[in-house]
């Protein structure tokens, strides 16, 4: 391969001074200020290319049908946000709960275990719910952010659930 061929450069048109001199008045016309630009050729001349042997020619590639357009990824989760929800909602409940408690308990005794049961019962089921729907959202294709919330709290929550019930077993059995 032979390198490409660039035109000489001229030398400058002017050489410049030692000091830069200036007008006193600065009212030249624009011409006087800028030399003009040197001209240089638009083509260069270029030695015809030697003849290569030409390459065999192969058959056309196969055409192949274009593949179907992608549709746009969703940029939203609703089924996580869904079950963000439904974990907080069960938490506020048992926040309630435990707040409401002290207001309950000077009344008749089974009026505890039914708040308790009732309370407790309805948030098992929030948890477990926020559970399933936080599993079910993070295995979508997707941003997982809110399933992943969903999936911690919930978790969190029947954990704490499990570990309250087995301590009143083990205190009414002792």
């Amino acid at each position: 391969m032979s390198e490409p061929q660039h035109p000489p450069v001229p030398p400058s048109v002017q050489p410049l001074p030692a000091q830069p001199q200036y007008p006193a008045s600065g009212q030249l016309p624009a011409a006087a200020r800028y030399p003009t630009a040197p001209q240089y050729p638009t083509s260069t001349p270029r030695p015809a290319s030697p003849q290569y042997p030409t390459s065999p020619q192969y058959p056309a590639a196969a055409q192949h049908p274009a593949a179907p357009a992608a549709s746009a990824p969703r940029t939203s989760n609703a089924l996580g946000r869904v079950a963000l929800i439904v974990a907080l909602l069960s938490a506020g409940m048992r926040l309630l709960t435990s707040l409401l408690y002290p207001l309950v308990y000077p009344g008749a005794d089974w009026t505890i275990a039914v708040f308790t049961a009732g309370s407790t019962g309805i948030a098992l089921l929030g948890y477990i719910t926020a559970l399933v729907l936080g599993v079910i959202a993070a295995r979508r294709p997707g941003p997982h952010l809110w399933a992943g919330i969903a999936i911690g709290l919930s978790a969190a929550y029947l954990i704490t659930l499990a570990i309250e019930w087995a301590s009143s077993m083990l205190y009414r059995f002792l």
